[in-house]
């Protein structure tokens, strides 16, 4: 065995002996052994990691319970990683966006491969070029060296456009991928309502517009860049990898070639395990940040969709508090990722970029060593053989290797064609690498996108889940399902429906009834009561849990909410929606018959304020509340269903107009189901389905007259009870100001009464007490076993009030209006002269003291007294208050609808009205006050007084309001609804033309706010303009 000596300063000897002892090594079994002995220790390795990993989780599985387990168990199953789960995921995605290999898809896939291919091919010719360049450049081949570069700069022109088309198909591809998925999504999203029912009854996804564009948009384009960046690098590693192992064999020998494929081997595999160790969780951080990403998409959602009503209630700091939480939260989120990112590209850069440089740099160094190693050893075995001294020498010289035939120019063309190989090897291996995260994060958008068509894909097949439901606990009623039945004969039957809430709420466990065409059906009941509820139930909207649904087909059903939708498009599509234009002209109707379904909901005139059919505007900024439902309506009368299901959808409506719309709808044939508080609707409807809020119902024939009447007297008890405490309080300070007591108060007594108003005990029933004349009550007595006397009714038997509040009639006391005939009363035949009985003779005119004006007053022809019909006279009247101190001389609209609304009456149609003021306080000492006025005549003969300066009448504007309002009947406290110095009376003249009846010189400072019993009968003066009237109140 021969040692090998290296003299100083050698460098060729030092070389060559390098490379002796590189090539003994990697050549020598004992090299082999040592190769494999590091690849084996590293798979010892890792199999060892795996191998403890897998005991801890056998050991965490042995410690939980089975409902943990699988809770575990589903939490792996969604969790976001590079694992089965995602392959799977992503192979039932690809099926969507590559349905087969016809498809533009995959033309697309399939020219961007090709485009791939011929660029890894352009690669390896480049290489080869850099090569022969450099060769040219080292042998001083000035030709070769410019027709080297007249390739070189030749094949960049293709080089580059291949490039480019590759970008520009990636592209394509990520575009055609994601209108692919788009399509898929909007077609199950816009199906079977799902669109609604996703956010309504389903709570898997919490920001579906989010996972529609962004998730979709993202997971397309990592889509296609990933295959671009995956598929060349693998390419590339499979041709450079032969051509660098053609080269080595070429240049070594064979042997040469095991050391650079163990060192790249080793490289690779360790690199490849130490990210998969330390790679941070990519994927679920991704999911994280677009899933904060689409909740502040949300919020600001919100806030745009509820501007209005948040600048009403000043919202602005709370609301910039949401905001700035959802911020910060996906801020949080992506510092999150950008610190995880950072130790690991370090450790990315530094194996792939110094690691694998000083690999590379051996793996090229050990075949061009080697080769002058073995050349050497072939030279002294020759001359070992005999084959003589020049062949020795000749072998010897480092510029001609007889064995190989290589110039310095060659070995140097080989160089540089391997490194760059290695270079592009190690780059595409290094993408390769690098890409795993790329994957991870492909892998959330990827989790996400999956869940989101199939969600949708549930959901569109009628099945539900709540997060916020608890299934095991929830109402079993939650179990069943029911029966839905489309009718042929337009047949509504709900038959034991539970109304149930997509939250789990049962309003009504089971709901039974029927509705045929023109059963027209009112719901009432209080919120949250199921009227709305039972409006989805019907149309589909909501899930059935039991039972049997008959309905009509869809077509034959339409729906008009309390706040309409309006869509982009222009005025036209407004009125025709959900019809298209064309649908539209396919039905036969035309804009004129558009414009006599605008006309009847008192819209014509929108079409010319807004420039015509085709203008565009946005549509909920521009019209009203009123005009929003109005278009509503118009939809209804465009369509023409069967049934019209009318949620409150004219509430901004006036009535008038409301009416209207009702009426023209039963006239055209539409069943109408409506929700609304509005007794102005019941006389519309035939039918009653009435929720009492407690899982209760009532369905039965509606008498709208007799409900009105219910309504009425609902509304005065509420009054009477209201005030209450107040006419007590009041009752008190009275009786202690006049030192009596009375029998509504506690030790009870006589009852005060007075020339203005008598304030009576009228009992509930003849038989436990008589009333005399005078309207006093004789209570019998009874008595108790220990013998003390008491009232012969209970105080818990409370008597009626009742107050006269028409004026007393006498000479010298009555008021009149100035000018007119005073009060005279004189006897005609006496008892004191003997006679048998007392007669009297009254002169008077017929509008003295407390009197009916009728519209003969004003106007000739008109109704008299004697055509006022009872009914008129006598029923419920609304009481108001307009006693204000600082109160001007005329009663204004304003104040006067203020003081009704006040009350909470919307509805004044049919209704009866009394207005009191500071009028009433004249009445209160007739006598005394009367005279100080100057409103008393006591002599007929005297001129009369000038009118007072606090005399309180109606404005015209006022008289207008009470006649538009519908009220039949008005009593007013003053001498006259106008004011004295208006000789032109324009408030009779409002009032009389419009049929309302007048009564003035009422007498109302008894009396209290709120709902009464009336009854103002006259004397039945046939063709008379006016008579006096006795007017009584009562509760």
């Amino acid at each position: 065995m021969t040692t090998d000596t290296v003299r100083p300063g050698n460098r060729s000897a030092g070389a060559a002996l390098l490379a002796k002892r590189l090539l003994a090594l990697v050549g020598s079994t004992q090299g082999k052994i040592a190769t494999a002995g590091v690849v084996a220790a590293v798979v010892a390795a890792v199999v060892k990691k795996r191998r403890e990993r897998a005991k801890a989780h056998r050991a965490l599985m042995a410690s939980l319970s089975e409902d943990e387990k699988k809770a575990l168990s589903l939490r792996r199953k969604n969790r976001v990683a590079v694992n089965s789960e995602f392959f799977r995921r992503l192979q039932y995605l690809l099926r969507i966006v590559l349905p087969g290999w016809r498809s533009k898809e995959a033309m697309l896939l399939l020219l961007h491969s090709s485009f791939l291919v011929v660029r890894t091919f352009l690669s390896l010719y480049v290489a080869s070029l850099d090569g022969a360049i450099v060769k040219s450049i080292v042998e001083r081949e000035g030709r070769q060296f410019l027709w080297e570069l007249t390739k070189w700069i030749g094949i960049a022109i293709p080089a580059t456009y291949i490039n480019s088309m590759i970008r520009f198909l990636e592209s394509k591809l990520a575009l055609a991928f994601r209108s692919r998925l788009v399509e898929h999504v909007y077609r199950v999203y816009m199906n079977n309502e799902t669109y609604y029912r996703i956010g309504n009854l389903d709570g898997r996804i919490a920001n579906a517009d989010q996972c529609m564009t962004e998730d979709v948009s993202r997971f397309c384009n990592h889509l296609a860049h990933l295959y671009s960046h995956l598929s060349k690098p693998f390419l590339d590693v499979l041709l450079m990898t032969g051509q660098l192992l053609r080269l080595g064999v070429q240049t070594a020998g064979a042997k040469s070639t095991f050391g650079p494929i163990g060192i790249a081997a080793i490289a690779v595999g360790c690199t490849a395990q130490i990210l998969q160790l330390t790679s941070p969780p990519f994927g679920k951080l991704v999911a994280d940040q677009a899933s904060r990403d689409g909740h502040l998409r949300y919020v600001h959602s919100r806030l745009i969709t509820h501007a209005e009503e948040i600048a009403f209630y000043g919202g602005d700091k709370i609301e910039m508090g949401y905001l700035a939480k959802a911020y910060q939260a996906l801020v949080s989120q992506i510092n999150l990722i950008y610190r995880e990112r950072i130790l690991y590209v370090m450790l990315e850069q530094f194996l792939m970029k110094y690691v694998w440089s000083a690999s590379g740099m051996c793996m090229i160094a050990i075949p061009a060593l080697a080769s002058k190693a073995m050349l050497e050893q072939q030279a002294a075995a020759a001359a070992a053989a005999g084959a003589g001294g020049a062949a020795a020498a000749a072998a010897s010289k480092p510029s001609s290797v007889q064995g190989f035939g290589e110039t310095a120019g060659e070995r140097t063309e080989k160089f540089m064609t391997a490194r760059s190989l290695l270079s592009t090897a190690a780059d595409a291996v290094e993408r390769i690498m690098s890409s795993y995260k790329e994957v991870t994060e492909l892998a959330g958008y990827t989790a996400r996108v999956h869940e989101m068509v199939s969600v949708f894909k549930d959901v569109e097949s009628g099945h539900f889940e709540r997060k916020s439901l608890d299934v095991e606990h929830a109402d079993p009623i939650l179990q069943g399902t029911g029966t839905v039945i489309e009718s042929h004969d337009d047949l509504v039957k709900l038959d034991n429906i539970p109304v149930v809430t997509p939250n789990g709420d049962v309003l009504v466990r089971s709901l039974s009834f029927e509705i045929r065409p023109h059963m027209h059906l009112l719901i009432t009941g209080p919120n949250g009561c199921g009227k709305s509820s039972t409006f989805r139930l019907l149309g589909g909207l909501w899930p059935i849990y039991g039972g049997t649904l008959t309905r009509p087909k869809r077509s034959n059903m339409f729906y008009i909410p309390q706040r309409p939708y309006l869509s982009l498009g222009n005025l036209r599509e407004q009125v025709i929606y959900p019809d298209t234009v064309e649908d539209m002209r396919a039905k036969g109707r035309t804009d004129e018959f558009l414009e006599g379904v605008l006309n009847v909901v008192n819209l014509g005139y929108v079409v010319k304020r807004e420039g015509g059919w085709d203008a565009i505007n946005d549509w909920h900024d521009v019209l009203s509340g009123g005009e929003k439902q109005r278009i509503g309506m118009a939809r209804l009368f465009y369509h023409k269903p069967s049934y019209a299901l009318l949620d409150e959808c004219t509430s901004a409506v006036s009535i008038d107009v409301e009416g209207q719309m009702y009426q023209h709808a039963k006239d055209i044939g539409i069943t109408l189901l409506t929700v609304t508080h509005r007794p102005s609707l019941w006389k519309f409807h035939t039918h009653l389905l009435q929720f009492d809020g407690e899982g209760g119902y009532k369905f039965s024939e509606l008498d709208a007259t007799a409900r009105f009447s219910l309504k009425e007297e609902k509304s005065q008890l509420e009054a009477q009870l209201s005030g209450i405490p107040k006419a007590q309080s009041r009752l008190r300070e009275l009786c202690q100001l006049l030192g009596e007591d009375s029998v509504l108060l506690e030790g009870g007594g006589a009852r005060p009464h007075s020339s203005a108003a008598v304030v009576s005990s009228i009992p509930s029933s003849a038989a436990d007490d008589e009333v005399d004349a005078t309207g006093h009550s004789e209570s019998t007595e009874a008595t108790t076993k220990n013998g003390k006397q008491k009232s012969g009714r209970s105080r818990a038997d409370a008597s009626r009030i009742v107050l006269d509040v028409s004026l007393p009639i006498a000479p010298g006391v009555t008021p009149v209006w100035p000018g007119d005939p005073v009060v005279e009363i004189s006897q005609q035949v006496a008892i004191r002269d003997g006679h048998t009985y007392n007669l009297s003779k009254l002169s008077m005119s017929t509008h003295c003291g407390t009197h009916i004006d009728p519209p003969l007053h004003l106007f000739d022809g008109k109704t008299a007294v004697h055509d006022i019909a009872p009914s008129v006279l006598v029923g419920p009247v609304l009481v108001v208050s307009l006693e204000s101190p600082t109160q001007s001389s005329e009663i204004s609209a304003d104040e006067l609808r203020a003081a009704v609304a006040r009350l909470g009456c919307s509805d004044l149609k049919g209704s009866r009205l009394f207005i009191k003021t500071r009028n009433s306080e004249t009445w209160t000492d007739m006598a005394q006050k009367l005279k100080s006025s100057g409103l008393l005549q006591t002599d007929a003969t005297a001129p009369p007084p000038p009118p007072p300066a606090t005399f309180v009448a109606l404005s015209s504007g006022a008289a207008q309001w009470i006649a538009s309002a519908g009220v039949v009947l008005l009593g007013v406290d003053g001498l006259s609804v106008d004011p004295p110095e208006l000789e032109a009376l324009p408030a009779h003249k409002i009032l009389l033309s419009s049929g309302v009846v007048v009564i003035e010189s009422l007498s109302l400072g008894a009396v209290t706010e709120g709902w009464w019993e009336c009854a103002a009968l006259c004397l039945n003066l046939v063709g008379a303009d006016g008579a006096p009237a006795r007017v009584v109140l009562w509760k």
